[in-house]
């Protein structure tokens, strides 16, 4: 085949092709268009869910569209005066001794502890009903306070009771009539084993 020949059946096959493929393209054409508006939702979609485009919220839940951030100082306040009331317990169990000077000592920790306990139930509800969303600490600090109070009015029965007893025992003991008693109790003692 010589050039020419070549030359005309390539360019009649070209034409052919041309031909054939013109309705395809218009129908993709066609469908380009119509799947334009898809795509572009499609888009807008991935887009905000990548966080790359903004997603327009009803902030009429919030409180003026402010969005409350921080921790709940109250809570947190609470939280520390329960704990602190329930540890004073250890100190004031620590103090031994009848002295005056411990007593009067051993019951002011017993107030203090008291009056702790009764500011974090206090604050504890306060910043639950303050700040619903972040109210952990303040529960736990109502809890604690609770606790508190609850040890400290034991503590200060026994307390009392203690110093009660001691005046009692401290004023029997010395009497001659119990010493007269605890040495015949010591020889019957003596004198059975």
């Amino acid at each position: 085949m010589d050039n020419n020949n070549l030359e005309n059946v390539t360019n009649a096959a070209e034409e052919a092709v041309a031909q054939a493929a013109e309705p395809v393209v218009e129908a993709a054409e066609t469908v380009a268009q119509a799947a334009e508006p898809v795509v572009e939702a499609a888009t807008t979609a991935a887009g905000a869910e990548a966080g790359t485009m903004p997603v327009y919220t009803d902030y009429s839940s919030y409180d003026n569209g402010e969005e409350k951030k921080g921790i709940n100082v109250l809570g947190l306040v609470a939280m520390i005066l329960g704990i602190l009331s329930v540890v004073l317990l250890i100190c004031g169990c620590c103090l031994l001794g009848g002295g005056v000077v411990t007593s009067i000592f051993r019951y002011l920790i017993i107030v203090v502890r008291i009056v702790m306990a009764i500011v974090a139930i206090i604050l504890g509800a306060i910043g639950i009903k303050k700040r619903p969303d972040q109210k952990g600490m303040a529960i736990a600090g109502l809890i604690l306070g609770i606790f508190g109070v609850l040890l400290g009015i034991l503590s200060l029965v026994f307390a009392i009771i203690g110093s009660v007893a001691g005046a009692v025992l401290g004023g029997v003991s010395g009497s001659p009539d119990f010493q007269q008693f605890l040495e015949e109790l010591q020889d019957s003692l003596e004198s059975t084993y």
